[in-house]
């Protein structure tokens, strides 16, 4: 039965690459689904922010604009969110309201009770999967500290030099980094900044600082990058108290070599 179909999209990550699952990416397979299955695609939305929580400005524009008997159309569960008692939450709501979700990857439409179990199942192995990652970071995050291995990934404008050496500048970053700080002192918006850069062609310069650059050749500004840099740049504060100075964060990271011969004191 052909549906009205309202996709949603999103990354967790600023420069759009979350686990080989672009934007893009998520948009031309849900595209392909209405088409193959004569479903009329209404609206995309799109948001990059973490799945932890429904704190998304795109999701909650889609929430306020979907009708009764349309569908919500995700790539995958984890796409709208990896709280098990969010998603149900969020299924029990729409289902009041006469509302659908389908997935593509899972092959579930809670529409029926056998989508609806499906989805409960999923979205418990979901959050399961995002709690042990979670704890898998943070130990060895923890164990590298310890060994004085640690690096801080490099600000925007930088790229390590080496190993164990300190940031050197990035040249076309920082010229970027420059229109930056001049159109935020002469008081354009952060999703103005963005479009601006984006418009003028600066994102090429995205991957340049990337260990991996070819995986962000499609990176684009959003609010939330524009916003990072100027934390990052001490141009305005961030939510985080430990928050370093970009001097500290262009220092290299790895503790001194103590010499076995020196007196130890």
């Amino acid at each position: 039965m052909a549906k009205r179909i309202r996709a949603y999209c999103r990354v967790s990550t600023d420069l759009q690459y979350d686990g080989g699952v672009s934007l893009d990416v998520q948009e031309t397979r849900i595209s392909a689904l209405c088409v193959a299955q004569g479903h009329t695609l209404v609206k995309i939305y799109k948001d990059v922010g973490s799945g932890k929580n429904m704190e998304r400005p795109q999701l909650k524009i889609l929430l306020e604009e979907i009708q009764p008997g349309e569908t919500i159309c995700i790539l995958d569960l984890s796409r709208l969110s990896r709280s098990a008692k969010d998603t149900l939450n969020m299924v029990d709501d729409l289902d009041k309201r006469g509302i659908g979700i389908i997935s593509v990857t899972e092959n579930i439409d809670t529409t029926s009770p056998q989508g609806r179990f499906m989805m409960t199942m999923v979205s418990a192995l979901n959050q399961m999967e995002r709690e042990s990652t979670a704890l898998k970071v943070k130990q060895t995050m923890a164990v590298l500290s310890d060994q004085g291995k640690l690096r801080g990934k490099p600000p925007f404008g930088w790229r390590f030099a080496g190993k164990d050496k300190d940031f050197e500048p990035v040249p076309q970053q920082q010229l970027v980094l420059d229109k930056i700080k001049k159109l935020y002192t002469e008081g354009v918006k952060m999703n103005g900044i963005a479009t601006i850069l984006n418009n003028d062609g600066d994102n090429r310069c995205l991957c340049e600082n990337k260990k991996h650059p070819e995986k962000f050749r499609n990176s684009v500004f959003h609010q939330t990058t524009v916003k990072r840099i100027l934390v990052e740049h001490n141009l305005i504060e961030g939510t985080n108290s430990n928050h370093k100075s970009i001097e500290e964060k262009i220092a290299s990271h790895h503790k001194p070599i103590v010499d076995a011969n020196s007196d130890i004191k």
